[in-house]
């Protein structure tokens, strides 16, 4: 599911979909696309908000489809915050609001090619 969105035509229906998918709540989700509660909220109910709010609900939303291709859907929301000790005892999740997300998708990356190895 998460997977296969297009994050060109985002919309409302898609976002809270896909959000809950990965049971992530709005707090959780405001944290991983670096906007507010206010924001996500606003964007489910009108679908609309700033351009550079929706750039990074799109790329939030990318990264979960990278992460549904290593693990399943329903071990997101725990993965990404659960604290990880290669990282200085930071779970993924506060890596991403570190502006460390290049970790996160190194991590997928390597998962990625190992399981095609």
């Amino acid at each position: 599911m998460v997977a296969d969105l297009d994050t060109t035509t985002l919309n409302a229906k898609a976002l809270k979909t896909i959000r809950k998918a990965v049971h992530l709540d709005q707090r959780g989700f405001a944290r991983l696309s670096n906007n507010s509660r206010e924001t996500v909220i606003k964007f489910e109910k009108s679908g609309t908000v700033s351009q550079g709010a929706k750039r990074n609900l799109a790329e939030a939303v990318r990264l979960l489809a990278g992460l549904s291709d290593i693990m399943e859907q329903k071990n997101i929301s725990l993965w990404l915050t659960t604290p990880n000790r290669n990282y200085q005892n930071k779970s993924p999740l506060e890596l991403i609001e570190a502006g460390r997300s290049d970790i996160i998708w190194s991590i997928i990356e390597r998962a990625r090619q190992s399981s095609f190895a």
